[in-house]
């Protein structure tokens, strides 16, 4: 795998930092978003695997707790920054998905490098900022969420790991 398709494939989930978190919720609840999420490389671009999430809402109590599969698509990068823009969709049980867009993945470090010394494991930050579409409990619009973690593709571990923190809005009963 050259080092571009690496670097294309250190991206799998991230959302953004907001100065004003509750700007993010137009019609809807805010909810604190915490999770992780697994996945495998299964090409150079694509990543599957499972995510698990918690939304807490204001009163302290949890509103959404399930795992559900992803799918993560690298859209761009560049090997030179170790930038990539990415796309993800999470389905869960009941009929609750969403989908992700432009999501920005940046590559903060190596991890580990395979036998011949090319960099093949590495650290990675990722934010997501919208979601282009929902069902269920999940709303469009923007979201505030942070992935951090570590994408492998390294012979003996095709293995990425991140966790999930920030805030997003989700549909009310009006919705």
């Amino acid at each position: 795998m050259r080092i571009s398709h690496i670097l294309a494939s250190g991206a799998i989930f991230v959302l953004p930092i907001f100065a004003h978190a509750d700007s993010i919720c137009d019609g809807g609840s805010l909810v604190n978003v915490s999770g992780r999420l697994t996945t495998i490389n299964t090409s150079p671009t694509r990543q599957a695997g499972q995510i698990c999430i918690t939304l807490t809402g204001a009163n302290g109590k949890d509103v959404f707790d399930q795992c559900g599969a992803i799918l993560g698509t690298v859209l761009t990068s560049n090997p030179a920054t170790g930038m990539n823009t990415l796309s993800h969709t999470a389905v869960f049980s009941d009929a609750q998905s969403f989908t992700t867009k432009n999501d920005v993945a940046q590559i903060t470090g190596v991890v580990a490098v395979d036998a011949a010394g090319v960099p093949c494991a590495f650290n990675v930050i990722e934010k997501i900022t919208q979601i282009s579409s929902a069902t269920g409990i999940f709303k469009t619009g923007a979201v505030n969420i942070t992935a951090v973690g570590t994408v492998s593709a390294c012979p003996t571990k095709n293995l990425n790991n991140f966790t999930l923190s920030g805030k997003a809005c989700i549909k009310t009963n009006d919705d």
